[in-house]
């Protein structure tokens, strides 16, 4: 709109230029040139030159005041389009903060994946346990059984003996009593050392897998909380940024209806 009506008036300003010339011509024809001018026809001579000047003056101004306009408005134009500039190179800052978050969001996720393949090794390696134990006490009952069918050999042997003798020897109770004994605490030794063990390695499974589970957890929650953080801090940067935006354009706008008043 502005520029609009600079152009007519520097339109106006040429249009003037031949005008001027014609009436100047014509107020001089309508005057005396013989040496007697009248008082009447001078004085309108120069009130129509002086008003000629006066708007030319006006013109002048005019054009000059369009020229500083135009130069006022690139200056807001090239402010705007700076402003535009600075506020896509504070999304791309926004959006590498974002990229930032999803790079440490996909780290967590890579520690929370190897904490679940430590889970499922130590579910392999309780499975392993599980049938070794079976097998030792397998191969511990088969024992158990191959010792009693010894004892019972030697129950055999010594009824044996003691028919042909009719009588049994207090040092062979002796030998059986130390027999039975020594059996017996092996037995229970073999026992007692292969429940530890087992005890000790379920023990340590279950406190191995509630620190990794409990360190999973964890590591969820924080994930979870570093990312609501930093889409909180990137939704305030953004909403910080609009409002700024806004109120640099409404300055303009308010800078460019000053211009257009003045």
């Amino acid at each position: 709109m502005v520029v609009r009506t600079w152009s007519e008036i520097r339109t106006l300003r040429e249009r003037l230029d031949p005008k001027e010339y014609a009436i100047n011509n014509k107020l001089i024809k309508n005057s005396p040139i013989d040496n007697h001018y009248s008082n009447q026809n001078f004085t309108l001579v120069e009130s129509a030159t002086d008003q000629n000047i006066h708007l030319k003056q006006r013109i002048d101004e005019f054009i000059s005041n369009e020229k500083h306009l135009l130069a006022l408005i690139d200056e807001l134009q090239s402010n705007v389009r700076n402003q535009e500039y600075s506020s896509k190179r504070t999304y791309s800052s926004s959006s590498s903060s974002s990229n930032e978050t999803v790079i440490t969001t996909s780290i967590h996720m890579e520690k929370i994946q190897d904490l679940t393949q430590q889970i499922e090794t130590l579910k392999t390696s309780y499975a392993d346990l599980e049938e070794k134990y079976e097998y030792e006490k397998h191969e511990l009952q088969t024992m158990i059984e191959q010792l009693r069918e010894e004892v019972i050999e030697t129950d055999k042997m010594k009824q044996f003996y003691n028919d042909v003798n009719h009588e049994a020897s207090p040092t062979e109770d002796m030998l059986r009593t130390k027999f039975e004994f020594e059996l017996k605490s092996k037995l229970d030794t073999m026992r007692r050392i292969l429940e530890e063990d087992y005890n000790e390695n379920i023990s340590s499974y279950k406190k191995t897998q509630e620190k990794l589970e409990q360190e999973n957890q964890d590591l969820k929650i924080k994930s979870n909380q570093d990312l609501e953080q930093k889409t909180r801090e990137l939704r305030q940067e953004m909403d910080a940024m609009k409002v700024k935006h806004e109120k640099q354009i409404i300055q303009l706008n308010n800078e460019i209806d000053r211009l257009k008043t003045n």
